[in-house]
Order: C-alpha cells, then sequence, then structure tokens
C-alpha cells in the first residue's frame, strides 16, 4: 500500500500556494512518507467557452499522467475543497486504478454561507472524509452524505518558535488575543471596544491591518506576523469568537463555529496559551474536559471569570494547553487520523 496526494502547485512547479492550514497538512503528510502527485494550479473556469474547455481537459489529462503510478489499494488524499474541475472525473480515474480516496476537509462554504453554489453530494465521491469535529459529522449526514468520516479534532499547527517564559506569559494573564481577518471581524470589533472592558484588561489584535479605525486605548493592534512564529502573540489567552456580536456568535459564522475546528484554536494552543470560546462552539466541550480555558456565553463573562481563576490554576491551564500544543506542532492529530483510515 502507497499514499498519495493529490495537490495543486504554482504554475513554475516549484512552489505551494496555499492556507497555513494547507502547508501545514503536506508537511505532515511528507512527514509519514507520502508521494506528492502535484500538477499545476490554473484559474478555475467552469464556464462552457472553448478555454474553459480547454482548461477542464489540461486539468483531465495532467491529473491522469500523475495517477499512472497509483495501484490497487493505495490510498490518494485530496485537500478540500480542491480547485481542479471537474473533481469527479479526477476521482474516478484514480477509482479505476484500485484508489480508495479521502478527502481532507478545510472548509465547506455550503454550511458556512446559506446561499453558496457548493455541492454537499461531492463528498460522497470519496471513500473517507476526514472532517473537523464530530458535530461536523452529525451535520453532513443530515444533509445526505453517506462516506464514511473520522474527526480529526483540532487542525494541527507547525511551529519554529519554542514557548514563551513561563513567568512572562503568567504576567499577561489579563490580556486577551484575537488573532485572524480583522476585517472580517469588524463589526465585532467595533462593540467590543465599545463595551465595558474593566480597567487592567485588555485585548491584543493580530493580524492584517484592517481598513477603519481602531481605538487603542481599548484595543491594541499588534500587526501581522509569520505563521510559524507563534512566540509573536503576546497575551494571556486566546479568543475564538465570530459573528458579529458579542453576547452571541451569530448569523452565519456563528452557525459555522458549531461545526468547525477554527485554525486560530490550534494557533493559540501551538502558542501555549489558554483559550475562550464561546459556549455553543464544537470545541467547548473538548477545552472543559482539557482545562485548557474556558467558555462563555457573552464577552461580558470573560472578565470576571479571568478574575476567579487562581494563578496555581492558570499556571496548570497554561501547561495543559502546551501539552495538546506538543501534538499539533508535529502533526499529531493528523497523523491519529490517517492512521484510523488506513487501518
Amino acid at each position: 500500500m502507497s499514499r498519495y496526494l493529490l495537490d495543486l502547485i504554482s504554475a513554475d512547479r516549484n512552489s505551494f500556494s496555499g492556507t497555513v492550514a494547507q502547508i501545514d497538512v503536506r508537511s505532515t503528510l511528507k512527514d509519514i512518507g507520502t508521494t506528492f502527485l502535484d500538477i499545476n494550479r490554473r484559474k478555475v473556469i467552469y464556464s462552457h467557452n472553448i478555454r474553459g474547455i480547454m482548461i477542464r481537459i489540461s486539468n483531465i489529462i495532467e491529473s491522469f499522467i500523475a495517477l499512472r503510478v497509483v495501484s490497487h489499494n493505495d490510498y490518494v488524499y485530496f485537500q478540500y475543497p480542491y480547485s481542479v474541475y471537474p473533481l469527479s472525473t479526477i476521482v474516478q480515474i484514480a477509482k479505476k486504478r484500485g484508489a480508495k480516496i479521502v478527502f481532507i476537509i478545510h472548509d465547506l462554504n455550503f454550511l458556512r454561507w446559506k446561499d453558496s453554489k457548493d455541492k454537499w453530494t461531492d463528498l460522497n465521491l470519496a471513500d473517507y472524509l476526514l472532517v473537523h469535529t464530530n458535530q461536523m459529522a452529525e451535520e453532513l449526514r443530515r444533509f445526505g452524505v453517506k462516506t464514511e468520516m473520522i474527526p480529526i479534532t483540532l487542525f494541527d499547527y507547525y511551529s519554529k518558535d519554542d514557548y514563551r517564559d513561563l513567568a512572562e506569559q503568567a504576567k499577561d494573564r489579563n490580556i486577551i488575543a484575537f488573532a485572524g481577518n480583522l476585517n472580517k471581524s469588524e463589526l465585532f470589533l467595533k462593540k467590543l471596544q465599545a463595551s465595558n472592558i474593566p480597567p487592567g484588561f485588555s485585548f491584543n489584535l493580530y493580524g492584517i491591518s484592517p481598513n477603519y479605525n481602531i481605538d487603542e486605548t481599548k484595543l491594541n493592534y499588534q500587526g501581522k506576523f509569520l505563521s510559524e512564529h507563534t512566540a509573536a502573540i503576546l497575551a494571556g489567552w486566546g479568543l475564538v469568537w465570530d459573528g458579529d456580536g458579542i453576547d452571541s456568535c451569530s448569523g452565519n459564522l456563528g452557525n459555522y463555529l458549531k461545526v468547525i475546528a477554527p485554525h486560530k484554536l490550534s494557533l493559540y494552543i501551538a502558542s501555549g496559551i489558554p483559550v475562550i470560546v464561546w459556549s455553543n462552539s464544537a470545541h467547548a466541550k473538548f477545552v472543559e474536559e482539557n482545562e485548557i480555558g474556558f467558555s462563555v456565553n457573552t464577552i461580558s463573562e470573560i472578565y470576571n471569570l479571568i478574575n476567579d481563576i487562581s494563578d496555581e490554576k492558570y499556571i496548570d491551564m497554561i501547561m495543559n494547553t502546551r501539552r495538546i500544543g506538543n501534538k499539533l506542532r508535529v502533526g499529531g492529530y493528523l497523523k491519529k487520523a490517517i492512521m484510523k483510515v488506513e487501518q
């Protein structure tokens, strides 16, 4: 049995330009001896004009050539969504060679956005789905997905940095980090800075500079950092929150938190920072049971909860977080899920 990843690289065939999560997946698969079948990334064209048809034909031909090395009972992995079209034809090429097909799920836009044109039926093309959580698997079954699903629980997150000095990190226990797409979170952050943040507490924001004004008497913009340099986050807690409100994670993005494993959650844990999550998120129970932070219904609950945690308990939370972070930093969660597939 051999393992392959059919993936996309840039047109010069020398680099992979994906998300941090996709790059980390490649690192994990490389670590366990996977052969990469990289094909040329082209702009996806769904139209039926001549150029669109030629690109689809080219995708099929290049995939067919790449998949010639695949034999009976081999495993072919795809990072999903997979932007080479038509996916169904490419999967069938691999299946005709006797391979088992595994989709590693990153995002599912039909769950995130109600008006997405993405089709859940594509997920039934695979033999196995590596989904984020049990909650995601349950939701997909409600849609009609029949494929066997294995939750990864958390996305792995590789880092080049050591953890921060424990004593220095403990001094920051009243600082809360919020990392990610700050423009997507504009309404939430405006409501946050208009809210009653008690004296002694502060929020550090990390990401590309937002295109709106931040009140730096309440929120401290810290700039962006290279993803593998996790020690750049200077805070005592990492906040995982989505949607527009501070009283709940509302709307499509809030509903999405109920099923996904957010990549920023992995970032905080790989940084050794205890986390604060929404009580209805998929990871609220995981966070509480592993004692790596706490869950809240509203942002206003955070401050009293932090005050109520003793210094000793907070240090315990840091150490618990680092224990899980050690697994994330070496691809431990994806490796475990792959073992379940291939056994």
